[in-house]
């Protein structure tokens, strides 16, 4: 069933009119006086009651844009075109999974789907797109995992690092830069970390590492999520890995790869004290 509803301007303000106000016998005349948006005229019916002037909601609607009006369930709903572009834009966000220890998913806008150190946890189910490898230590580089799309591309430290140099790659609409990252336990030559921009969206994959002299270097990439390895034995501790956050000023820093053998460490992330520290569990997503 269709039914109308009045809109009135009142001083200039958008004021409803109610059913219970037609019920109650109003008369309602023909507005007598013309109408113009922006200066142009509009043609609105409108009408005049008790000295005020009203409009259909449709109507208003039709000529000034910005809403949508609808009748559902006795239940009068506007929508406006932010909340309709909003619901879009969501729609259409990366998303980041979280796998645990050291691996990390994440979804395009485009559904296309990237690995980085693949091994732990669970959501391997979506062909890869593109996988990338900090180092070939065990806990990092399982690559078979996933199925791989046709044109799947492995990216691996040996690609990251040329002839001494780093080698950036772009592809899938993503900018991938690989830097530095070693340890006592990592060589510099053969490991790296990533910085992947999805977007407008910088994201850091430390890897395995420690303090590296970079790492000041970074607070120029404007980082939003950088990753951190914190587990004390391979790689820095909690205290080394919050003067790194420091160094890199990440609007979030994300602790990872906390305990050897577990895919999460609620204890030590917890110790993880920065204004930055970002607590991301296991099996957990964001939207980018």
């Amino acid at each position: 069933m269709k039914r109308n509803f009045i809109a009135g301007f009142v001083s200039g303000a958008l004021v409803f009119g109610t059913i219970g106000a037609i019920a109650a016998g109003i008369i309602a005349n023909p507005n007598p006086f013309p109408i113009k948006l922006n200066g142009n005229d509009v043609d609105i019916e409108g009408y005049n009651i008790n000295d005020n002037t009203y409009f259909k909601l449709r109507d208003v609607s039709a000529a000034v844009g910005g809403f949508d009006v609808d009748f559902v369930d006795d239940t009068i709903i506007l929508t406006t075109e932010s909340d309709k572009t909003g619901s879009d834009e969501e729609e259409e966000m990366a998303t980041l999974l979280y796998q645990g220890h050291g691996s990390v998913k994440l979804t395009l806008a485009d559904g296309k789907t990237v690995y980085i150190d693949p091994y732990a946890g669970e959501g391997y189910d979506d062909p890869a797109d593109l996988i990338l490898v900090t180092h070939e230590h065990g806990d990092h580089n399982q690559i078979d995992l996933m199925p791989h799309a046709d044109d799947c591309v492995v990216f691996r430290s040996e690609d990251a690092i040329k002839d001494g140099e780093y080698q950036t790659l772009d592809i899938y609409g993503l900018h991938i830069e690989p830097v530095q990252a070693y340890n006592k336990n990592h060589d510099i030559t053969k490991c790296v970390g990533y910085i992947v921009t999805v977007n407008d969206t910088v994201l850091y994959f430390a890897g395995d590492t420690s303090k590296t002299d970079q790492m000041a270097e970074l607070s120029e990439k404007n980082i939003d999520y950088a990753f951190l390895p914190m587990d004390g034995k391979f790689n820095m501790d909690i205290p080394e890995a919050i003067e790194c956050a420091e160094l890199i000023g990440a609007k979030h820093t994300v602790p990872y790869h906390m305990s050897p053998g577990e895919l999460f460490n609620r204890e030590r992330a917890e110790q993880f004290v920065t204004p930055s520290a970002t607590i991301i569990e296991a099996g957990e997503s964001i939207k980018l």
